[in-house]
């Protein structure tokens, strides 16, 4: 299994960086040329939504299918590969308060099992 984890510090409020995290446009608009994301479910995300990401990256390109396991409002999100995929990947993104004051740690981490 590899893991792979990416942490940032962004100064706004934990319901800004939510609310930029849980909008598919704009993160679509944030990753143009390396990364789609396209809700496959109805409603407002939360636990159960789904969705197809397609990721571009050295002249490649990955599509998967995921779904949300955990969904805690400016805190929480978890995703995880379902269907057919050549890859199984775990995906989980935390905002948190950080020693500075105002600004918020955004944790990402993927986890990636290849196929055997």
């Amino acid at each position: 299994m590899t893991k792979l984890t990416k942490s940032i510090e962004i100064e706004a409020p934990p319901e800004k960086v939510w609310a930029f995290l849980t909008d598919i446009e704009k993160i679509n608009e944030a990753g143009k040329g390396f990364a789609e994301y396209e809700q496959t479910s109805k409603g407002p995300m939360g636990v159960g939504t789904t969705m197809h990401i397609i990721s571009k990256a050295g002249g490649s390109q990955i599509e998967t299918d995921m779904e949300v396991t955990e969904f805690e409002k400016n805190k929480k999100l978890s995703m995880h590969t379902i269907g057919a995929s050549k890859f199984k990947m775990e995906q989980i993104v935390t905002v948190e308060p950080t020693a500075k004051g105002p600004r918020r740690h955004l944790m990402r981490t993927i986890l990636c099992r290849t196929p055997s």
